[in-house]
């Protein structure tokens, strides 16, 4: 074995062990009210728009919309935090090259750049931690729309449904560049302990 195949070998055995201790690291992080939708989609909050469309038609009451509401944003506010909190420089090495970046249908493989993997898993830090930063945004409007009624509560409540779409749309983002290294280092998808969102394919 030449010695540059043998320090590829051992710089993809490093990368591998260190995407998975920062997956493991990542996952912790998460809040426990979420459900997996096979392979790999992970929905927050799953039961929030239900939430919001009983308190317009009444069924949910303000007190118990507050109470949700805002047990919602102290959970998002936490796992922004904690995902802020992630120390990618000292989880990742700067040698390490693989990002997931396909650099096209010929050759199948990826871009890769020393310190490549870093920038990656920083871009996908960012758009997590905002996503969860949005999704506590939305708390605050569902908390708002619990104290007003009529034409008011209507907008926060749509505004609060956006806002939802968009935390999930950033967290998927940031979540799919993890994903997509952990596939080219031939990893599969991290498995948590959720249940499967009702309806889900098997």
């Amino acid at each position: 074995m030449s010695l540059d195949h043998r320090h590829q070998r051992q710089l993809r055995y490093r990368e591998v062990a260190a995407i998975q201790a920062f997956t493991d690291k990542l996952k912790a992080t998460f809040p426990a009210d979420a459900q997996t939708i096979p392979p790999d989609l992970i929905v927050f909050y799953p039961t929030v728009n239900a939430d919001l469309d009983s308190l317009a038609n009444g069924k949910l009451k303000p007190a118990a919309a507050v109470t949700k509401a805002t047990a919602l944003q102290a959970s998002a506010q936490q796992a922004s935090t904690a995902i802020q909190a992630l120390s990618v420089a000292r989880l990742i090495s700067p040698d390490f090259t693989v990002t997931g970046t396909p650099t096209g249908k010929r050759n199948g493989g990826d871009i890769q750049a020393p310190g490549a993997t870093q920038q990656q898993l920083l871009d996908a830090q960012f758009l997590m931690a905002e996503a969860f930063q949005t999704w506590q945004q939305m708390g605050v409007a569902f908390e708002a729309a619990a104290a007003v009624g009529g034409a008011r509560q209507k907008a926060l409540i749509e505004h609060a449904k956006q806002l939802n779409g968009l935390a999930g749309t950033e967290f998927d983002r940031g979540y799919r560049k993890v994903l997509t290294i952990r596939n080219t280092l031939g990893l599969t998808a991290p498995a948590r302990q959720l249940p499967t969102a009702p309806g889900a394919s098997p």
